[in-house]
């Protein structure tokens, strides 16, 4: 049985680095996403770090667009890479919405590609 869902949350210089671990369920995606926006708010902050290599996603794919609709104002007001372990069904998912509503979202196997392409 996977861990439960948590988050650590850094900031180094202008972005928000967030590794996720354990097994998310939609609720704890979208309290998360509310989560980083409003601490990236606060510190006005635009570029977000992902480390999704431990996360477990237990959602369907129509839970996943209908969140990422929901959230695709405030998603558009950031730039994020996602580092993933594997580019499984629900992680091209994530890539292919994002690339479909225009969201400067990119999935990553590599750390330092992914922080290059943030900065």
């Amino acid at each position: 049985m996977a861990a439960n869902f948590q988050y650590r949350v850094k900031i180094v210089r202008d972005c928000l680095y967030v590794v996720f671990t354990g097994k998310a369920g939609i609720s704890d995606i979208k309290h998360s996403y509310q989560n980083l926006f409003e601490m990236a708010d606060r510190h006005k902050i635009t570029k977000v770090f992902k480390d999704c290599r431990e996360l477990e996603l237990a959602c369907g794919s129509l839970e996943l667009l209908q969140l990422m609709k929901q959230l695709k104002q405030d998603l558009q007001r950031f730039k994020i890479a996602r580092l993933v372990s594997m580019q499984g069904h629900r992680q091209m998912l994530i890539q292919q919405i994002a690339a479909n509503k225009k969201l400067d979202m990119e999935n990553f196997y590599c750390k330092k590609q992914a922080e290059l392409w943030l900065h």
